[in-house]
């Protein structure tokens, strides 16, 4: 009997096995540099840098990212990444890559270097009577841009003046603006602060003295039997020859003007009292 020989072939297919070393990388997500960055002034700049991630959180190298705002009336951006400030506000900073976008927040918040005087220094008025031109301010950045939306507060620093509005905020072209009522002081001339933040500038009125002026409408009450004193006073005019009396209606029973501008004595009777004074140099 022959011997026969069965050879029998096989085949062992081979694949590559999963999340090896030479898997092509998966692009998952972009992470800007600064994530957040705020600029003082319009005009400055600030460059932002991009990275693309894979899922294993890995760096892909070589990637060309197209880059946008949110806002261009806020902020632009260039192809490099490099964001200059436009207006204050805020904006987005966005990178693209692979139908990826990454993003960073860019602040424009304009911080005041400058308080320039526009109008209103230097008027001359009348006691208690509003100026003619308003007093006004600028408030404009290291660059020199205006800044808008700041608060300027106007404060009276001699004079017992009022101003109105305290405060006001600064438009599209950086300025304020409030009258100025002059006091009924003898303060010559009389003195307005403005300020916004660390910066603040003086704003002086010189004030017609030549004309008496009687400040008080109203006095402090009395009790009744007990001694009362007031003391009315007057600006202006001639300090030193000033005399007072009485030119109509009546001051309560058993008190006195006195010339000196002294209402003395004690009150006798409970009542709302009306009278007009007089005084002259």
């Amino acid at each position: 009997m022959k011997s026969r020989l069965l050879a029998l072939g096989l085949i062992l297919p081979l694949v590559q096995a999963c999340g090896d070393s030479t898997s092509a990388p998966v692009p998952t997500r972009i992470t800007l540099s600064p994530g957040t960055s705020t600029l003082p002034a319009i005009g400055e700049a600030v460059q932002f840098s991009a990275t693309l991630r894979d899922d294993k959180d890995r760096v892909i190298s070589d990637v060309a990212f197209t880059w946008s705002t949110s806002n261009d009336q806020v902020a632009t951006v260039s192809s490099s990444g490099l964001a200059t400030g436009v207006k204050a506000g805020s904006a987005f900073i966005r990178a693209s890559a692979d139908g990826i976008t990454g993003s960073a927040t860019l602040n424009i918040d304009p911080v005041p270097q400058e308080l320039e005087k526009i109008s209103g220094d230097l008027q001359n008025g009348a006691l208690s009577q509003v100026l003619p031109v308003p007093v006004t301010v600028e408030a404009r950045d290291a660059n020199g841009n205006p800044i808008e939306g700041k608060f300027v507060t106007f404060s009276i620093a001699a004079g017992a003046g009022k101003v109105s509005p305290p405060q006001a905020q600064t438009g599209s072209d950086g300025r304020a603006s409030t009258t100025w009522r002059l006091g009924c002081s003898n303060d010559n001339p009389q003195r307005l602060t403005a300020a916004v933040g660390a910066l603040s500038t003086d704003f002086t009125a010189n004030v017609d003295l030549s004309a008496l002026a009687i400040c008080e409408t109203e006095i402090p009450e009395g009790r009744e039997t007990l001694p009362y004193a007031a003391e009315l006073s007057a600006v202006g005019g001639d300090p030193g020859s000033l005399s007072w009396s009485i030119l109509a209606g009546d001051v309560p029973p058993g008190l006195t003007l006195l010339p000196s501008g002294n209402l003395e004595g004690t009150p006798m009777l409970v009542g709302q009292y009306q009278f007009e004074a007089r005084v002259q140099d």
